[in-house]
């Protein structure tokens, strides 16, 4: 499992830690993923048979299996090095982190940390037998654009609020004022900002 900062940087088990570490040729930074029920995975290290697992802010290693060693792939995209993936916790919703932000160095903790979508929290997948490959992501099915979409001045302010759309999780807005440069101005779960 390589950062997407530096994918020369791999998830290893050194000193009792999970950590960022240098490619090398050991079994420590080798994980399989073992498939469980409600598209959730178990990432087992080769080393020593044991499971990545959420403890808290920290990841640990464990020969237990439990929710915290449950973890489901959620699919970022596709980039020159591979299909990148935020890998979270099916307990807490938390996801594995590169402590810092930063670029990762040797020993480099790896922590749980709420998804920001930030490029410490994406990972890639290198894998060893050419047989296996990621799990193919599950791809949202693309919500219809809103309708009904009401705009209201109110002084200074604007008012917007629209209908529902199925299989939106959320609704994000932009602006532009020179209709082809577009920016952000806030994402909401609910119809009307």
């Amino acid at each position: 499992m390589c950062s997407s900062i530096k994918d020369q940087f791999v998830i290893n088990i050194k000193d009792n830690k999970v950590s960022m570490w240098d490619r090398y040729e050991a079994t420590s930074h080798k994980w399989q993923l073992i498939e469980q029920t409600n598209n959730t995975y178990l990432i087992k290290n080769i080393n020593n048979n044991s499971y990545l697992q959420e403890k808290g802010v920290e990841i640990v290693y464990d020969s237990n299996i439990n929710n915290a060693t449950k973890w489901k792939l959620v699919y970022n995209g596709n980039s020159t090095i591979g299909h990148s993936y935020t890998i979270k916790s099916s307990q807490s919703g938390k996801v594995l982190d590169v402590d810092g932000g930063g670029i990762p160095q040797n020993g480099t903790t790896i922590i749980m940390y709420n998804d920001t979508g930030n490029a410490n929290q994406k990972f890639f997948f290198d894998f060893l037998d050419d047989d296996i490959s990621a799990p193919e992501p599950e791809l949202p099915e693309k919500p219809e654009a809103v309708t009904n979409l009401q705009i209201q001045v109110v002084g200074y302010d604007i008012k917007l609020s629209w209908s529902s759309v199925d299989n939106a999780t959320d609704y994000i807005i932009y602006k532009s004022l020179n209709n082809s440069n577009y920016s952000v101005v806030a994402q909401t779960k609910k119809m009307s900002i």
